[in-house]
């Protein structure tokens, strides 16, 4: 799924990759699907792969294979859309950790973090990426998009 702006499209209708030397991109993976009975965090659903570049409109979103985000998942996806030498923002999830060696440059936020749970000591953030996710939520559950075939595993 590729989605630029407000227009949204199910095909891979991307054009090029994101990011680049000097240019940040902000990755965040999340779990598409709503809660069993409203109740508790525990989420039935997909795992979405999120990413958009600093300064730009074109966010990519890249459903797991598998419904797995693990690093032999996640960094094909990442590769597919977003050009070595970018600086990648992520949150501290272990599948993040070998992006440096994919010629990526890697800065991570904690949100584990009690003192700042939203941006890093140096100034990582990917308030960008969660703040658009919330929107497309909205979107996608407004217009009854939160199908099965939508977001097949």
């Amino acid at each position: 799924m590729y989605a630029y702006a407000s227009h949204w499209s199910h095909a891979e209708v991307a054009v090029g990759k994101i990011g680049g030397p000097g240019k940040t991109v902000e990755i965040d993976e999340s779990k598409w699907g709503k809660r069993k009975y409203n109740k508790g965090r525990r989420v039935e659903g997909r795992w979405v792969l999120r990413m958009v570049e600093d300064g730009s409109d074109d966010l990519r979103l890249e459903v797991c294979p598998g419904n797995v985000r693990s690093a032999e998942v996640l960094i094909p996806l990442i590769e597919k859309h977003v050009a070595k030498g970018s600086i990648i923002c992520t949150d501290c999830w272990r599948a993040y950790d070998c992006l440096a060696s994919h010629e990526y440059k890697h800065r991570r936020v904690n949100h584990s973090d009690p003192d700042n749970p939203f941006v890093a000591e140096d100034g990582t953030h990917t308030q960008r990426i969660e703040s658009q996710w919330r929107v497309i939520k909205r979107s996608f559950i407004k217009d009854n998009y939160n199908k099965a075939k939508i977001f097949p595993i």
